[in-house]
């Protein structure tokens, strides 16, 4: 079980690295959550351009 939950917490950790390359840059320093507020800004402001 350890190693189950070990890979699962690996693999979003990738996901939140790959996030962030991709909204704020490679070179951040960011916590997780500062990745997800930044992705979701990003995300509402493309909505909003869109529109």
């Amino acid at each position: 079980h350890n190693a189950i939950e070990k890979r699962y917490r690996s693999s979003i950790n990738d996901k939140i690295v790959e996030l962030k390359d991709l909204v704020v840059g490679t070179e951040a320093k960011l916590n997780k959550s500062a990745v997800l507020r930044k992705a979701i800004d990003y995300i509402r402001f493309l909505q909003h351009s869109n529109q």
